[in-house]
């Protein structure tokens, strides 16, 4: 019986007083939340994507983790274990898929 340990956390993005990270405490979607640095209020929490549990599997061998999530000048980016990425706005949480 497989029993997958949750991954280390990521460290989190920080720029002009914002936090961006990355909590592993939903094991059936990958989220990344805004934070403001200053009063640890939540701007806004996103679902980068969602795993479907497949109940004939075993959960913990279907969860998928991000693994990536980096600023740089624009749009936050992030990928997960299947190597799917994508694109974040930084001020509204919103997701789009990353072409590269």
């Amino acid at each position: 019986m497989a029993k997958r340990a949750i991954p280390k956390p990521l460290a989190p993005a920080v720029e002009a007083g914002l936090i961006y990270s990355v909590p592993h405490d939903n094991e059936r979607k990958g989220i990344v939340r805004a934070t403001d640095d200053a009063s640890g209020k939540l701007l806004w929490e996103t679902a980068v994507f969602e795993v479907k549990i497949d109940p004939n599997l075993e959960k913990d061998v279907q969860m998928v983790f991000i693994t990536s999530l980096k600023l740089d000048k624009g749009p936050l980016k992030a990928a997960d274990e299947k190597g799917r990425k994508c694109l974040i706005d930084p001020k509204t949480g919103k997701v789009t898929q990353d072409k590269n």
